[in-house]
């Protein structure tokens, strides 16, 4: 496997984690919102499509199968 394939693979799986984390900030930061009863962390829309769980697994094991090797 050349270098560039490797660091293109490892890029991948970083931001898939990074997205894996970022989900989980938003959904304890929208827990913080309800918690103070700020109305705008649930009325916000793209908050909470965002705060929605990826299936960050599923997702990679896909890419995974279609990248060609």
């Amino acid at each position: 496997m050349r270098l560039a394939d490797r660091r293109d693979r490892l890029n991948l799986q970083i931001d898939l984690l990074a997205e894996k984390e970022v989900t989980k900030i938003l959904q304890l930061l929208m827990a913080v919102c309800d918690r103070l009863e700020i109305p705008q962390g649930r009325q916000d829309g793209e908050v909470a499509e965002l705060s929605q769980i990826t299936a960050v697994d599923r997702l990679s094991d896909e890419l995974e199968k279609n990248i060609p090797t």
